[in-house]
């Protein structure tokens, strides 16, 4: 059940998302890998002004007391869990940690990029995969953006279809490509 912390939580990963679109829109040739995307995006959300509240990123000093005392930082990336890898992964939010090794952490949100440089043929059953993955979190995203080749659009329907199905995901969508051609 999302409380007014998972919807501050939501909020500020929707912000940062959306930073991101605006970027890439206006500089798309700064991204040449998907891990640059997945990097520029974590610095996005560590950066937005919730996160710098409620995690111990904001000062070094602070990073240091708090790494001490059992917190642990809300968002991370290749986050490998119960057989499943997510690009970016988001913790519900905890007052205080015992011990870190002693904690079941709660995946809030889950966020999978694509960044379609390649052939995007190859990508439909991995994207559609990545869809159903998310399905067990509280909210789930898809950040597909794409720069330098054409989208199958019957790929991109299968994916709206199948996320809009899904209550608890959003697909972020951004085609540099057919933006530059129209």
């Amino acid at each position: 059940m999302i409380d007014d912390k998972d919807k501050q939580i939501i909020n500020a990963v929707e912000e940062s998302i959306k930073e991101l679109l605006i970027d890439f829109k206006n500089s798309p040739h700064i991204f040449w890998t998907e891990e640059d995307v997945r990097s520029y995006l974590y610095h996005l959300l560590i950066s937005n002004d919730f996160f710098k509240k409620n995690t111990p990123l904001y000062k070094r000093e602070v990073f240091r007391e708090k790494l001490s005392s059992g917190k642990t930082l809300l968002v991370h990336t290749e986050t490998k869990y119960e057989g499943k890898k997510e690009d970016i992964t988001i913790f519900e939010l905890k007052e205080e940690l015992d011990e870190i090794k002693n904690v079941d952490f709660y995946v809030l949100i889950g966020i999978e990029i694509k960044f379609n440089r390649k052939n995007p043929s190859s990508g439909k059953s991995n994207i559609l995969d990545d869809i159903k993955s998310l399905k067990d979190h509280e909210q789930g995203y898809i950040v597909w953006l794409n720069w330098d080749r054409p989208i199958d659009t019957d790929i991109l329907k299968d994916v709206k279809k199948t996320v809009e199905k899904s209550k608890n995901i959003k697909l972020f969508y951004y085609d540099a490509y057919s933006e530059r051609l129209s």
